[in-house]
């Protein structure tokens, strides 16, 4: 499998992934053609987004990582669910990765872990990542040159704000009701057979009926 965008996980015991580690690389591998290397971490684990300008395959990378285990002990972890060396599919988005959204997260909060690098220079100048908050980079693109229009973005996105609150309000609502719809109709089913169970009933002789209306050993009726 060959991509230009792929995920990694490692632990944090030997350090991090870096821009001039990949430029380093052999060009037979293709790994020195890294056009961005992003990283980010929580308390256990370092994910790390790399975008090659050249499509890199999968056994470069396990290669490249095998050598960063015994050389800075960088070691590779595995998510429930992920692969430490993950890259797009069909049918399995870069985007929908548990590291990248993490990234995104971080990136977009200014998370001093956040670390980023783009052709060498610290900073999120285009990509995936870039892609992940279109309005703030609108925000800075007029920041300075209109007033008006820098307000009306402000406006804008207050408004989707609170747009998005309320579709997920809505979301729960429409789940309330589904779970209330779903148990009329049990009741309803409920009060079917019951009415069914008495129109049987009537049509038992009088001996059937007192034998059912009678009580068991414990006092108990079957039918009440």
């Amino acid at each position: 499998m060959s991509s230009k965008n792929w995920i990694l996980t490692h632990g944090r015991s030997g350090g991090f992934l870096t821009y001039d580690m990949f430029a380093a690389e052999p060009e037979v591998y293709r790994l020195c053609s890294i056009d961005e290397c992003h990283f980010t971490t929580d308390e256990t684990i370092v994910y790390t987004y790399l975008h090659f300008k050249a499509y890199v395959c999968r056994t470069a990378i396990a290669a490249f990582m095998d050598r960063m285990k015994s050389e800075r002990n960088i070691i590779l972890f595995d998510i429930v669910g992920y692969n430490s060396i993950a890259s797009s599919e069909k049918e399995d988005r870069i985007t929908d990765h548990v590291g990248f959204k993490m990234l995104g997260d971080h990136f977009m909060k200014n998370n001093p872990a956040f670390q980023s690098c783009t052709d060498g220079k610290p900073g999120v100048t285009r990509g995936l990542l870039w892609n992940q908050d279109s309005m703030a980079r609108l925000k800075e693109l007029v920041k300075g040159r209109s007033k008006r229009l820098a307000s009306f973005l402000d406006t804008l996105e207050k408004e989707h704000s609170e747009y998005k609150q309320k579709a997920e309000m809505a979301d729960v609502l429409q789940t309330i009701v589904n779970e209330q719809e779903a148990k009329i109709k049990e009741l309803g089913w409920y009060k079917f057979t019951c009415h069914v169970l008495k129109c049987r009933m009537a049509m038992l002789s009088k001996k059937t009926k007192d034998m059912l209306l009678a009580v068991d050993h414990r006092g108990r009726q079957l039918v009440l």
